[in-house]
């Protein structure tokens, strides 16, 4: 987007004319607003959610203030981010915003250069602020300290520890993931709150390699047994409390969506369902979050550490079974995995 440009994203069915006195604030500047968005005819109407972009610059604000509009900028759609629409996440940490509600940042970086530390937040576009961050990093790799729940439970992954802390990552078209190194970057959470059945996971994940079994995700109970995984080696790519999945992981991104109710699961990835190798059951919980890594019970020996890009983490303290389709194409839609 050129600089001094924003969004606006209309919030109801409005007209070519609608939008440049909601974005402008005057019709002087119509034939730049058809232009810069493509519209060739002025008998256009735009449905709700439709992205316009406009130059902040040549907004005229005495006229904007004389007839009363508010700032296009100020605009959003209610309701239409992920946790909206499927709320009670136990932890929800992503890259983009999530949540309407949330008004947090989203990830704590750590400046390679000096070690100095600055919160990265959202913009207004619910993306995370580039601008901002560029600035801050001042071309040095951002290592990521925290990674913040928008949840609204306080499940922050963390990793205060500076050579096991993994990067920011823009793996493609200015959407960024958070990048372990395969050898000893890892994050963590003992959740507040322990998850119980039904649970529903939603993970973006790529494995391109690591240590040993190279996990990307590994859940303990609060008993602190093995209760949830997800890797690119060893006798199972996914176990989920007595159900797990067995298939080649390849070394593409995927959108891995899982539900576990009482009495069964289902595992899809990219929307293909995968078919469980081994059913059993299982009543343990899910107390303690990891990623990149396998690690004890007290967080003082990881292993088997995958090379790992992560955007996004959901897990639901819910059975979304019937939605797994539209949360996968939700992710999809934004990062364009596949």
């Amino acid at each position: 987007m050129p600089q001094g440009y924003k969004t606006y994203r209309t919030v109801s069915d409005q007209s070519v004319y609608d939008l440049c006195l909601n974005t402008y604030g005057t019709l002087d500047r119509l034939g730049l607003l058809m232009k810069d968005n493509g519209i060739t005819s002025v008998a256009r109407r735009l449905p709700a959610g439709t992205s316009i972009t406009y130059d902040t610059t040549l907004v005229n604000d005495q006229r904007f203030n004389e007839q009363g509009f508010t700032f296009a900028t100020k605009a959003k759609v209610p309701g239409t981010l992920l946790l909206d629409l499927y709320p009670s996440a136990a932890i929800a940490v992503s890259t983009r915003k999530l949540n309407s509600n949330y008004g947090g940042p989203a990830l704590r970086l750590r400046r390679e250069s000096d070690s100095v530390e600055m919160d990265v937040w959202f913009n207004e576009d619910n993306n995370l602020d580039v601008l901002n961050m560029t600035q801050f990093l001042s071309g040095q790799t951002g290592y990521v300290v925290t990674w913040y729940d928008q949840s609204g439970n306080g499940n922050h992954l963390t990793q205060p520890t500076a050579t096991r802390q993994p990067i920011l990552y823009n793996f493609t078209l200015d959407r960024y993931a958070v990048k372990s190194d395969g050898s000893n970057d890892f994050m963590y959470v003992l959740l507040n709150t322990p998850v119980t059945r039904p649970i529903t996971y939603l993970l973006g994940a790529k494995i391109t390699g690591g240590a040993g079994e190279q996990f990307v995700l590994h859940n303990l109970s609060s008993t602190n047994i093995n209760a949830a995984l997800i890797r690119k080696l060893g006798t199972n790519r996914g176990s989920f409390m007595g159900h797990t999945f067995t298939y080649t992981m390849p070394s593409d991104m995927e959108v891995i969506t899982v539900t576990r109710s009482t009495a069964s699961a289902q595992y899809y990835r990219n929307n293909v369902a995968v078919t469980p190798t081994l059913t059993g059951s299982s009543n343990l919980d899910i107390a303690r979050v990891r990623l990149f890594a396998e690690v004890n019970a007290a967080l003082t020996t990881p292993t088997n550490h995958g090379l790992c890009e992560v955007p996004e983490l959901v897990i639901w303290s819910s059975d979304y079974s019937p939605n797994l389709q539209a949360i996968n194409n939700n992710m999809n839609n934004y990062f364009k995995i596949y």
